[in-house]
């Protein structure tokens, strides 16, 4: 690995043109491909410039700075993610496998007649930069969300209990996959930002690798929901 491609957090602000806080906050939301080495953030630049050239693909009106730093508010998952888009025991062992499981139900249920083509997109996001961030979870969405339909659900929720190589730049597995579907830019961003604070307490990873049903997911993500907006009204 090329030295010079490894940058630091205050380097990575520097080339984003951003100020480090917001680097700091997007890494708290999960937001921008990194990780921690010897207690310090690292960061790739070739890994950057894809995550980058990705972002430059949403709507112009707004700068990187703005779009990147959204002021999250709270997201009830428990209101977005149906008990019949909850899957418990994905067996899937490849990427390819995990994301035809996973946009399954969206056929089988009547919102796709056809899901390659979102399979494909998929798959061509992950190729460009995983979306396994860690922590045994990982995003799958396409590139330019704005291509999916009106129609679709924003969530799908799926669990392996064994684990996946998903392509994590940590090697490690990945148990928890959350599909994200919405159709518009900041809804995306913003479910990002709620996943990626919801999925960073590894009590609540416990939690929902320890469920046996959907039911039981809802009643994870409903606790998480009234906790987090009792924080936020304080």
């Amino acid at each position: 690995m090329d030295i010079n491609d490894i940058l630091t957090l205050q380097e990575v602000a520097d080339y984003l043109k951003i100020a480090s806080k917001t680097v700091s906050r997007m890494i708290q939301r999960g937001e921008i491909p990194c990780m921690k080495i010897a207690g310090q953030w690292r960061f790739r630049k070739t890994v950057i410039d894809a995550w980058l050239n990705n972002k430059m693909t949403f709507t112009e009106e707004h700068n990187i700075a703005s779009i990147m730093d959204v002021d999250s508010q709270i997201i009830q998952l428990s209101r977005l993610i149906p008990e019949n888009l909850i899957l418990m025991n994905l067996k899937a062992q490849s990427m390819e496998d995990i994301l035809l499981e996973l946009t399954a139900p969206l056929k089988s249920q009547g919102y796709m007649e056809q899901t390659a083509s979102l399979v494909s997109g998929l798959q061509a996001r992950e190729q460009m930069v995983t979306t396994a961030i860690g922590f045994g979870t990982a995003f799958p969405h396409i590139r330019n969300v704005r291509e999916n339909s009106r129609n679709l659900p924003p969530l799908i929720m799926g669990i392996s209990q064994s684990g996946v190589d998903y392509g994590c730049l940590d090697g490690s597995k990945t148990h928890l996959f959350f599909l994200l579907l919405a159709h518009e830019e900041t809804t995306h961003l913003r479910l990002l930002a709620r996943l990626a604070k919801f999925t960073r307490k590894e009590t609540t990873r416990k939690k929902l690798l320890r469920a046996h049903t959907p039911q039981d997911i809802t009643k994870i993500l409903l606790e998480e929901d009234y906790e987090s907006m009792a924080q936020s009204a304080q």
